[in-house]
């Protein structure tokens, strides 16, 4: 058994115009050096990346795929598309279900809004099997979260960058 990674990834700067804005050039430029950070990192050359629909996201996506190296596969999820402070009802299983029933190389990438901080912390009680509350912090723009689930159980999650 191996090591798995889960990163998460709030999309870039965006320009504040129109119901579905566009990253800004240094929202453009956060996420370059965040793929670029990933992939000194973590040597696996394979990346799943899943986002949200909304064009920042997916424009955040497509700068990572093009930045990590190896084969990175990109699908768009529903599951992501969430905008608000927090997941609604069920958002945040339905994402762990996802995830759980394919069969994605060791590094999977979300990327998405500022309350998939809610799912970082739903997925650690996941994964240790416990309801204490973890506190995560804030995932700002162009930052990432990096949940390690390791073979030892020696789990780990670090802030990006």
């Amino acid at each position: 058994m191996t090591d798995r990674n889960l990163i998460i990834v709030r999309h870039g700067t965006y320009s504040k115009r129109g119901e579905n804005p566009k990253l800004t050039r240094q929202g453009r430029q956060q996420i370059q050096s965040l793929g670029e950070f990933i992939v000194e990192k973590n040597t696996r050359e394979d990346f799943f990346i899943a986002t949200s629909p909304l064009i920042r996201a997916v424009e955040s996506a497509k700068i990572l795929v093009d930045t990590l190296r190896g084969n990175s596969k990109l699908e768009i999820w529903d599951e992501l598309n969430c905008e608000y402070e927090t997941l609604f009802s069920g958002q945040a299983q339905r994402i762990n279900k996802k995830i759980a029933n394919n069969r994605f190389p060791k590094n999977t990438v979300l990327v998405g809004h500022y309350a998939l901080r809610d799912f970082a912390r739903y997925y650690v009680q996941q994964l240790t099997g416990t309801e204490k509350e973890f506190k995560i912090r804030d995932l700002k723009t162009g930052h990432a979260i990096e949940i390690t689930q390791r073979y030892n159980n020696q789990n780990s999650i670090s802030y990006i960058p």
